[in-house]
C-alpha cells in the first residue's frame, strides 16, 4: 500500500488530455451519467443551508467520481454502476468528511474571532458562489422562482467547493479506489498529491475563482425564467463535468491502483449479474 499511496506528478498536457478522457467517459456511460445528472438537478433545486454546503458538495463529488470510476472500469450499464456506488467505502468517506468539516469549522471560528481585527476583508463572503447568489439584491434575480435560484446557486456553489479544494478531490478519490480505508491517511495523501502537482492546483483554484465571478455576473444578467432555466441546466452540467474531470486527476496522480481496483469491481459486478 505504500507505493499506491505515493502520488505521482502528472505528465505535461494534462488539461486537454483530461478533457478528452472526460468526454470519452461521459459517452461510454451515457445512461448512468444522464440519471446522475437528473439526480443532481433534483438535489440542487432544494434549499441547502449554508452550513451544509461543504458536506453536500463532497457528497455530490463522491457520487460523480464513483460513477466515473465504475465506467472507467468497464461498467456502463445503470444497474452495474448503482451496485458499484453501493459498494463504495462509505464509512471511511464519512470519517474523512467529518475530519475535513471539523477542520473547516475550526477555521471559520478563527475567522469570526479575528473579524474585528480584519475588518472589511471578512465583511462579505468572497469565497462562495452560492453565498454570492444567495445574498444578491438584483431585482431580476429576486423575481425568479426560488427553486431556479437554488438550482443555479447550489450547482455553481458545489462545483466551486469541489474545484477549489484539489486536496479534497484526491483524498476522496484514493478512498474510492479502495487503496486505504483510513481517513487520516487519505487526507495526507491528498495533500501530498497537491504538493506534487502545484500547477494543477493553481489551475483548479483559478477555475474556482472564475466560477465565483460567473455566478456574480449571472445574477445581474438573467432577467427571464427561460434564461434562468438554461443557466441552471448548464450549471448542472458543469458540476457533473467537473467531477468527471476530477476523477481523471485522481486516476493519473495515483496511477495503477485505480485500474486494478476498477477491474476488480468489474469482475465483481459481472459475477453478481451472472448469478
Amino acid at each position: 500500500m505504500g507505493n499506491a499511496l505515493n502520488p505521482k506528478t502528472v505528465e505535461p498536457g494534462w488539461g486537454l488530455r483530461w478533457l478528452r478522457e472526460s468526454r470519452d467517459l461521459l459517452r461510454a456511460g451515457a445512461l448512468p451519467f444522464t440519471v446522475l445528472y437528473l439526480a443532481l438537478a433534483a438535489i440542487n433545486m432544494t434549499w441547502q443551508p449554508a452550513l451544509l454546503s461543504f458536506p453536500i458538495a463532497c457528497g455530490t463529488s463522491v457520487l460523480i467520481m464513483g460513477c466515473a470510476m465504475a465506467v472507467h472500469g468497464g461498467i456502463t450499464d445503470l444497474a452495474g454502476v448503482l451496485r458499484a456506488i453501493r459498494d463504495l467505502p462509505w464509512l471511511g468517506l464519512l470519517r474523512l468528511l467529518a475530519e475535513i468539516t471539523a477542520l473547516i469549522l475550526a477555521i471559520l471560528v478563527l475567522m469570526l474571532l479575528l473579524h474585528r481585527f480584519l475588518g472589511n476583508i471578512l465583511s462579505q463572503d468572497h469565497l462562495s458562489a452560492a453565498a454570492n447568489l444567495t445574498h444578491t439584491r438584483q431585482a431580476p434575480w429576486l423575481a425568479l422562482p426560488l427553486w431556479i435560484r437554488s438550482w443555479i446557486g447550489n450547482a455553481l456553489g458545489n462545483t466551486q467547493e469541489t474545484v477549489g479544494n484539489a486536496f479534497l478531490i484526491l483524498s476522496m478519490g484514493i478512498m474510492l479506489m479502495g487503496v486505504t480505508r483510513h481517513a487520516s491517511v487519505a487526507f495526507i495523501a491528498g495533500f501530498s498529491g497537491v504538493l506534487r502537482n502545484i500547477r494543477v492546483w493553481m489551475a483548479f483554484l483559478l477555475a474556482s475563482l472564475l466560477i465565483e465571478g460567473m455566478a456574480t455576473a449571472l445574477s445581474g444578467i438573467i432577467a427571464t425564467v427561460n434564461a434562468a432555466i438554461l443557466a441552471a441546466l448548464l450549471s448542472n452540467a458543469l458540476l457533473l463535468f467537473s467531477g468527471v474531470y476530477g476523477w481523471c486527476f485522481v486516476h493519473e496522480v495515483f496511477g495503477e491502483p485505480g485500474k486494478r481496483v476498477a477491474q476488480k469491481r468489474t469482475v465483481k459486478v459481472g459475477r453478481t449479474a451472472a448469478a
